[in-house]
């Protein structure tokens, strides 16, 4: 067998050893690579697809895609270094990657990043991110306050998901919920935001609870996306659920 063919041979095996390790969505595995469809993906760890390509794709999407973050990252030279920062401290067991393997490294199609309540405090946060947070934090404080049950300690926040297709964020949704509900201490409350009609189905089907939308009965609401500017149609849709375990 020539050099080129076994090393061939190895990168195949080696990519389909790394795809055992994550959960199976949608397809089986496809050694011809011409064949991946934007649907076929697998879901994973952090640690299981290089670090830089997780970084990048976040950053990538969330700065055109998401509403929260586009508040963010109107520095563009510090936005890249927030979200690298940001996924540094994420909690690893809640964070999912969601990938196709078309090599041993791995394209990366989505990700959601999980904080604790305490290191979100802690994050690299320059210019209009610094208010972005404030805003997060109050909103969160204000959320556990009407919580007697609930803890800082025990509280953790989907502070970024980024994903390529619907079928990719919905996946991450309920994968990074079975995460919680598995790995979390008793009276361990997750919080998250949807970011269209399609997430907000998502999270109710899961038994999030809805705790506010993003407009509220007033704009001097804790969680009013309004007191940063977001438009109105934008603001609805972002909605903050929680979920408890017990």
């Amino acid at each position: 067998m020539s050099l080129i063919a076994l090393i061939l041979l190895f990168t195949v095996t080696e990519a389909h050893t790394i795809m055992h390790r994550f959960g199976r969505v949608q397809c089986d595995y496809m050694p011809n690579v011409t064949k991946y469809e934007a649907e076929c993906f697998f879901l994973g760890s952090v640690t299981e697809v290089p670090f830089y390509r997780i970084v990048a794709q976040s950053a990538r999407w969330l700065k055109h895609s998401d509403p929260k973050m586009l508040l963010a990252s109107e520095e563009s030279c510090c936005f890249q270094t927030h979200i690298h920062m940001s996924w540094s401290m994420a909690e690893e067991i809640l964070s999912p990657v969601a990938a196709v393997f078309q090599d041993s490294r791995g394209q990366v199609f989505g990700s959601e990043m999980v904080l604790s309540y305490a290191q979100m405090k802690k994050l690299f946060a320059p210019g209009s991110t610094a208010q972005v947070l404030d805003f997060l934090l109050g909103c969160f404080c204000w959320t556990l306050g009407k919580r007697p049950w609930a803890s800082e300690r025990l509280t953790y926040v989907t502070y970024a998901r980024s994903a390529r297709t619907p079928e990719v964020e919905v996946a991450l949704i309920a994968e990074t919920a079975r995460r919680f509900l598995v790995t979390a201490e008793t009276d361990s409350l997750h919080l998250t935001w949807s970011r269209n009609l399609q997430t907000k189905h998502a999270l109710e089907s899961l038994s999030y609870e809805l705790i506010q939308c993003g407009i509220g009965e007033s704009r001097t609401d804790a969680c009013h996306w309004g007191r940063l500017n977001m438009t109105e149609a934008s603001a609805a849709l972002q909605c903050l659920y929680g979920l408890r375990k017990t």
